[in-house]
């Protein structure tokens, strides 16, 4: 029963994962997958040129190194959790550019990561980048 057990579990986390990684390839809606003149916007950041300090709310560094994209996902979720406590008049889209995320610790996704007042919070990929998400474990 135990072996039983911990396939099922393994098999419930690598799924997990796997739809994270979908999400985080696929456009949000075709709307976003067709090419227009419209920058791409998303409300924060996560590159691995970041940097945790900064306000997470720029797609690249600034000229003075001083604000740009946050380095991690983590630190990403802190700044959408901030986001929904204050109420929400709008998605929340995360984007993440391209790069390999690792990270020792587990990833937990609660309920004070999902939208609220009728509207959701989306983790995406940077238009045309594959960010890979290589962590301890993701929990939802």
């Amino acid at each position: 029963m135990y072996i039983v057990r911990s396939k099922w579990k393994a098999s419930l986390a690598i799924s997990v994962m796997m739809a994270i990684i979908v999400m985080l390839a696929a456009p949000v809606n075709a709307a976003q997958s067709v090419q227009s003149n419209t920058p791409f916007q998303a409300d924060f950041y996560v590159s691995k040129t970041g940097s945790d300090n900064w306000s997470g709310t720029r797609a690249e560094p600034s000229n003075k190194k001083n604000d740009g994209p946050f380095r991690t996902i983590g630190r990403a979720q802190e700044a959408v959790r901030a986001a929904i406590a204050e109420g929400m008049s709008a998605d929340v889209v995360v984007a993440v550019r391209e790069g390999t995320y690792e990270t020792d610790e587990t990833l937990y996704m609660t309920e004070a990561d999902s939208g609220r007042d009728g509207h959701q919070v989306v983790y995406r990929n940077y238009p045309g980048e594959y960010p890979i998400l290589s962590a301890a474990a993701i929990r939802c």
